[in-house]
């Protein structure tokens, strides 16, 4: 807002226009929490935003403990302790941050005194803007990150989408999500690849630095997700950006790193692995369960066919992460995916030719059924299967493509 002068009319009238804003930067090296940089903006109300670095916290502190460790950019590569140092690293969120925060907003705001005489002792509010949490995964050597780190964007680019996405960041998928899930790679001219993948305007990222695998969690968007308000009536609220909900911010965070991290689990092969594979395309005999007194003779999967991979695809998706399946969602899943045609079968024959798929399925051990229900979940040897099946199918595709 400025005021200018009217030639036409001969009088002085406000006018909207673009001014350039100045903010002031202050750059510490806190004796406690390493490297960090306050902006302040110049004029009413004065904002500040202080930007901290957990990960600078915590070479503070294994320096005040005498516990050595190596460092790349902010990164720990190798530390003395781990158990000890991981104890550091969660106590960041326990810190007394208002006061850490007004303690720093005396230092660079000449003005607050007279703030606090007009508002009756008030200054700021603080709240969290953004919040990344980082897991970081510590491998003995760069070169084997560097074996690994190819499989995994590749698995990321190819197999995790859609529903997967919804599941890292714990959303059950069903047909009122309006979400859009949106997934990016992006290669870094001597750095490397990363991928991240996106929901509301919060994201998880995955890369490496040095011999350290990454997988962040940024929330900008925290009312996406739920925090407990025992003072209300509603036992679960949208939680709000109040630095004092910053433990579930890393709750929240800390279970989509795991979540992701486990998703990754059975990208690289093993030898043992690989015996497994073969296994599952030659019959087998089995009691499906410790009631039954006879055994049934299944047939093997065709590995590579079309059909068997759908079949996988869907029981794999994202979506039964949390929620699971039964054989009616499966049924409407294969006859969607066009496994099944729905005028050529009845009903009843649909859902007996899935209720043979399943217990095919379970006789290989790909999938397990979920005690005194009708739902059934992928097995942590089927999901490691089943990933590398469809990382091998889905290359072959796009090798025919190109």
């Amino acid at each position: 807002m400025s005021v200018i002068y009217n030639k036409q009319t001969g009088k002085l009238e406000k006018h909207n226009e673009y001014r350039k804003c100045q903010h002031y930067y202050f750059y510490y090296n806190d004796k406690e929490l390493g490297l960090m940089h306050i902006r302040l903006q110049t004029w009413f109300p004065f904002s500040i935003q202080i930007y901290l670095n957990g990960k600078e916290y915590l070479k503070r502190q294994l320096e005040k403990e005498d516990i050595k460790f190596t460092s790349y950019d902010n990164s720990v590569t190798w530390v003395e302790n781990i158990e000890r140092a991981q104890q550091l690293a969660d106590k960041f969120i326990e810190k007394k941050w208002y006061s850490t925060f007004d303690n720093f907003a005396g230092k660079i705001n000449s003005f607050l005194p007279r703030i606090k005489e007009i508002f009756n002792g008030h200054a700021y509010q603080w709240y969290v803007e953004q919040c990344e949490y980082a897991t970081d995964v510590m491998f003995k050597e760069r070169e084997q990150l560097s074996l690994l780190m190819p499989k995994f964007i590749e698995y990321a680019s190819l197999c995790q989408m859609g529903d997967d996405v919804f599941t890292f960041f714990g959303r059950n998928v069903h047909g009122l999500c309006k979400g859009e899930a949106v997934s990016d790679r992006k290669h870094f001219f001597g750095q490397g690849f990363r991928v991240k993948f996106k929901l509301d305007r919060n994201s998880i990222k995955i890369y490496d630095k040095s011999n350290v695998l990454r997988v962040e969690t940024t929330i900008n968007n925290p009312g996406a997700f739920k925090v407990s308000a025992p003072q209300n009536k509603i036992k679960w609220a949208p939680m709000g950006k109040s630095i004092a909900n910053l433990y579930r911010y890393a709750e929240v965070s800390k279970a989509c790193n795991e979540r992701y991290l486990n998703s990754l689990a059975g990208v690289n092969p093993t030898s043992l692995l690989t015996g497994k594979i073969g296994e599952i395309s030659c019959p087998i005999e089995t009691k499906l369960s410790a009631r039954s007194q006879n055994q049934r003779r299944f047939s093997g999967f065709n590995l590579l066919s079309n059909l068997n991979c759908t079949v996988f695809e869907v029981i794999n998706g994202g979506a039964f992460a949390i929620r699971r399946f039964t054989n009616r969602i499966i049924r409407g899943l294969l006859i969607e995916y066009g496994v099944f045609l729905k005028d050529t079968f009845s009903d009843k024959q649909l859902s007996n030719k899935v209720t043979r798929l399943l217990a095919k399925l379970r006789a290989h051990k790909l999938i397990t059924k979920i005690a005194k229900t009708a739902r059934y979940r992928v097995s942590h040897l089927g999901a490691q299967i089943i990933s590398q099946i469809l990382l091998f199918k889905k290359q072959d595709m796009i090798f025919k493509i190109c």
